[in-house]
């Protein structure tokens, strides 16, 4: 009994040594900024893809346009990969990302027109407050 219990405590070490051996590299950086990344270099780089995406799309000081402009960039990219079913998924990824800047974009372009529409009635409002003034000015030197 005892040879076996020491037989059965290697084993169980081995599968950890076996089980650490497996894991993926931890939060290997990749060109565009991938997350965690599995040892095969196809699958680092579908992996990098998609959570270089995702990165962009979080960055709060990238201009949309240009963000649409890297998008357009890896949709074409991606478009000459090898066909199958992770490449389509890619690409869906990547066009939902694009149509998400397209709706970014033009919620900002009518946030702008707005903004213009309101600037130009305060400074319309603004020259008839001035007139009044000027009016009231004269007025008072007409009563005297």
């Amino acid at each position: 009994a005892f040879a076996i219990q020491g037989g059965a405590g290697r084993v169980k070490r081995l599968t950890q040594e076996a089980r650490k051996a497996r894991r993926p590299a931890p939060y290997s950086r990749t060109e565009s900024g991938g997350s965690r990344v599995s040892n095969s270099p196809s699958k680092a780089g579908i992996k990098a893809s998609l959570a270089g995406v995702a990165n962009m799309m979080a960055d709060k000081f990238m201009r949309p346009a240009e963000r649409r402009r890297v998008l357009e960039e890896e949709k074409e990219r991606v478009k000459g990969l090898p066909a199958g079913a992770y490449t389509r998924h890619r690409l869906k990824v990547i066009e939902s990302a694009l149509e998400l800047v397209k709706e970014i974009q033009q919620l900002e372009f009518d946030v702008h027109q707005s903004l213009v529409h309101e600037a130009r009635r305060g400074q319309r409002r603004a020259k008839e407050c001035m007139l009044d003034k000027d009016l009231q000015g004269l007025l008072s030197q007409l009563s005297l």
